[in-house]
């Protein structure tokens, strides 16, 4: 069993600033593949000996980062499947992780995995969420909207595994990612200003020693805010590499593990309303978080309908918030009439649909604030 830690025994961490920027919705956390480490065994370790002893099958050469090259007389399909088998496998403490990390009040979280576990963790907990992904020489998606503290985004920076094109496997993926990410295709503007207009970022478990790492870390603009608060965690990271880290990006290092870290981080948190998620209890809460879900399925029309019945039945209390919400539905309605009429081109509808959105779960939100 670990020991508590107090704030006093991590001089370097401004945890007022951490728990501040969290409630601000400013703080951004960035999750790698070290919280998968198992018994000294790096993930990319597992995968590439996971991957080697079914090479000659794949028609694939495994390197050791758990990037790979397709052989002669090989394909894509196979491999992809055994990648997914690999991620089904169960990673206890990369799982006790991601409910720790879930239950902080994040309102965006940067992954450099393919995988679903943090996704699937939000789900079992109740919590509500959007999950995208990278998308390989595709445009982003036009209709998205500000991520929240509760409306989260879980963002897969380098594809998905049931997404086989959106995935980075092999050096000439790297290349493709690289090229999209030049011509600004893969992460929509919006997403692109919440990460330039972060306060404090937290890094746990990134791969700092790989050469690619460096090249995300600048697409993340890490190089450019060097003034801002740093964190990452030194359980898998050489002094060497630290030193790096900290003259280019400065980047604070925190020699202590992740549970450690994440347990303080939870209890400074305990102290500052909204900053912790907490599972819905009541009935109204619960539909509020079913409405919120809803939305990041993209259900809008559904939840309307939903919505104003919700509203219809506390009319007494909300009536203005069911006012609002009777004129944001016919925004709606009206805009997909526009839409079938071919009256508006598709960016802007995308924008319009945003829009309402994002008003909608303003709307929400006030209704749980009265309720």
């Amino acid at each position: 069993m670990q020991a508590a830690i107090s704030p006093t025994t991590l001089p370097n961490v401004s945890w007022d600033a951490i728990v501040q920027s969290i409630a601000e919705e400013k703080c951004i956390l960035c999750i790698g593949p070290g919280l998968y480490a198992d018994q000294g065994q790096t993930l990319e370790t597992q995968l590439a000996s996971f991957l080697r002893e079914q090479s000659e099958r794949l028609r694939i050469r495994v390197y050791d980062d758990g990037w790979f090259h397709y052989l002669s007389g090989g394909n894509a399909i196979l491999p992809n499947l055994e990648l997914k088998n690999f991620y089904r496998q169960s990673f206890p403490r990369a799982k006790h992780l991601m409910e720790k990390i879930a239950g902080i009040g994040f309102h965006f979280i940067i992954s450099a995995l393919p995988d679903y576990l943090l996704r699937d963790t939000f789900e079992e907990l109740k919590f509500p969420h959007r999950f995208d992904a990278y998308r390989k020489k595709k445009p982003f998606d036009p209709d998205v909207f500000r991520p929240t503290a509760q409306l989260p985004l879980l963002y897969n920076l380098m594809g998905e595994l049931n997404q086989r094109d959106s995935m980075v496997l092999t050096y000439d993926d790297f290349y493709d990612y690289l090229e999209s990410i030049f011509q600004g295709n893969c992460m929509a503007p919006l997403l692109k200003e919440e990460i330039a207009q972060a306060d404090n970022f937290i890094f746990l478990g990134l791969p700092f020693d790989r050469w690619y790492m460096h090249l995300l870390l600048r697409i993340l603009e890490q190089h450019r805010n060097k003034d801002l608060l740093k964190y990452a965690l030194t359980e898998i990271v050489d002094e060497r590499v630290q030193t790096q880290c900290t003259e280019q990006f400065n980047i604070t290092f925190v020699p202590f593990k992740f549970e450690q870290f994440l347990d303080e981080l939870t209890r400074q948190c305990a102290a500052v309303s909204g900053t912790l998620r907490e599972v819905p209890s009541s009935p109204s809460k619960a539909s509020l978080n079913q409405f919120r879900n809803a939305i990041a399925a993209d259900e809008l029309e559904q939840t309307f309908e939903d919505f104003l019945v919700f509203l219809s039945e506390r009319k007494a209390e909300l009536s203005d918030l069911l006012n609002d919400c009777l004129t944001m539905s016919g925004s709606l309605e009206n805009l997909n009439k526009q839409k079938r009429l071919n009256m508006i081109d598709f960016q802007e509808f995308g924008k319009e649909r945003a829009r309402i959105r994002y008003g909608l779960l303003e709307l929400i939100n006030q209704t749980e604030k009265r309720l």
